[in-house]
């Protein structure tokens, strides 16, 4: 049996054991954008069932470089809409590498090389825009990841790692030469392995390859200037280092020295700008004088909690979108994703009467499991067993909490089908209505976690039923056509 190689068993490592989370994320997100029936909330769920990306991602969209219009972005769902699914892609990979390489005992050389990765991936993208390239933002990630090996290696605490970061704080160690002898292996050779795994592209692969920045592709040639740019700028931007780095990128976008270095300043300034939505300083990069590399803040895990400051983002900026006859199904995603995200629940969705009026269609969805749990509301509204939704939908007319504490009537409408339909947890239900005749209705619990239900996250659940009836309110032609055949 042939010996397994060192790499072979870091890759495992990482992969399965190290950062699942990662790639189980790219691949669905990459998987989904290959599929021409994939929808924007497809993309939004996969994106929501993990707080902390929700919470970077958006940050990082409401960046000057992502977010050029100015209007802020609350929703992962109006991200996708406004920024585009290759642009979500990108930020999605992007983010997916800041949330879950940044832990071991060695943050700060993870930091380094985070740093070093944006810094170039944003001068990246800067020369693909020169040189006309149709997908500016594969070049930026794709330069974003060209560290990737080493970023995920510092990940692990290992023995490996305590001998190669002793080996590497000593400068009469040539870098090659410490990690073949620790690890068998460069790091670039693990980098180019797990761009296979993940899916990463062909341009990373070569750029990996041909990393001298004279022969491969245009765009593997692109991200290596990039990175070689990086390399020079702790010399200044006249250091005869950087004058040879220059001159080369000159040759290769076709533009003059000076406005090679006029791009390179002002790129750098624009890199500080997004590093700063993901807590990395780049500063010491635009002053030459400072040869340490120095990053001001630790990269923090940003998990998403409940707050009002969430609910009212959200909230505020679908009323702003109201009055201007906006695209209904992409408000009614929004106010999802509000109560999703403003009311820490497990699963909600929006379903709509199909044209007699006698079955719900589940249209948007969001949480774990959500799309099984979509497929047990396939019943007729006529059994008498589910009649408490038709009766919330056309007696009552307002958002109801359902408990086990329910009086008034509706306890006795709470059958054995709906306790098992709802797996016996307190659930929110909400009708939607258009001029006086219900066309669906909202759903929402917290199913999977079993927490408790509460006051404000009912209140939070009223407040955005009542936003999406609004918007059917004030839009003259009927939604329910669109929906039914969307």
């Amino acid at each position: 049996m042939d010996k397994i190689k060192p790499i072979d068993l870091w890759i495992r490592n990482i992969v399965d054991r190290e950062l699942p989370a990662m790639g189980f994320t790219v691949k669905t997100i990459c998987e989904l954008l290959a599929k021409r029936t994939s929808t924007a909330n497809d993309i939004a769920n996969t994106i929501l069932k993990d707080p902390g990306m929700t919470s970077t991602l958006l940050r990082v969209a409401n960046s000057a470089y992502y977010n050029t219009g100015g209007s802020e972005i609350t929703t992962v769902s109006r991200a996708v809409v406004l920024l585009g699914s290759q642009a979500i892609r990108n930020l999605s990979l992007s983010v997916s590498v800041m949330e879950n390489v940044i832990k071991g005992a060695k943050k700060d050389r993870q930091l380094q090389l985070l740093a070093k990765s944006m810094f170039a991936a944003t001068q990246a993208k800067s020369l693909a825009i020169k040189r006309n390239h149709p997908h500016p933002e594969e070049v930026f990630i794709a330069t974003l990841l060209y560290h990737l090996g080493e970023m995920t290696f510092w990940c692990v605490d290992s023995r490996e790692a305590l001998a190669l970061d002793k080996a590497l704080s000593n400068p009469r160690i040539p870098r090659a030469v410490a990690e073949k002898e620790i690890l068998g292996f460069r790091f670039a050779q693990l980098t180019h392995a797990l761009s296979y795994e993940w899916n990463l592209g062909d341009a990373l692969r070569e750029a990996l390859i041909f990393s001298d920045g004279r022969n491969g592709e245009a765009d593997a040639r692109n991200i290596v200037l990039s990175h070689q740019i990086e390399n020079a700028s702790r010399n200044g931007i006249e250091s005869p280092i950087m004058n040879w780095v220059c001159k080369r990128t000159s040759d290769f976008i076709q533009k003059p020295v000076d406005e090679v270095k006029t791009i390179v300043t002002t790129t750098a300034e624009t890199a500080q700008e997004t590093a700063d939505e993901m807590g990395v300083d780049l500063k010491w990069r635009v002053k030459p004088e400072k040869d340490l590399i120095k990053v001001s803040r630790e990269y923090n895990d940003r998990a998403s909690s409940v707050s009002r400051d969430v609910q009212n983002q959200i909230s505020s900026e679908i009323d702003k979108m109201i009055p201007s006859k906006p695209d209904v199904q992409l408000i009614l995603r929004m106010i999802i994703e509000g109560i999703q995200r403003g009311g820490n629940m497990d699963r909600t969705l929006l379903a709509i009467l199909t044209p007699d009026r006698n079955k719900l269609i589940v249209k948007y969805q969001l949480g774990d499991e959500s799309s099984v749990f979509c497929k047990k509301f396939d019943f007729p509204l006529e059994n008498n067993s589910m009649r408490l939704f038709p009766f919330i939908m056309r007696q009552i007319k307002r958002p109801v909490w359902i408990s086990k504490n329910n009086a008034g009537g509706i306890d006795k409408m709470i059958t054995t089908e709906i306790r098992n339909l709802t797996e016996g947890n307190d659930f929110l239900v909400a009708p939607l209505i258009i001029d006086d005749k219900d066309i669906g209705m909202i759903y929402s619990d917290r199913g999977i976690s079993k927490s408790q239900m509460d006051r404000e996250a009912f209140e939070n659940f009223c407040r955005f039923a009542q936003q999406a009836n609004t918007c059917l309110h004030r839009i003259h032609e009927s939604p329910l056509k669109p929906y039914l055949t969307s």
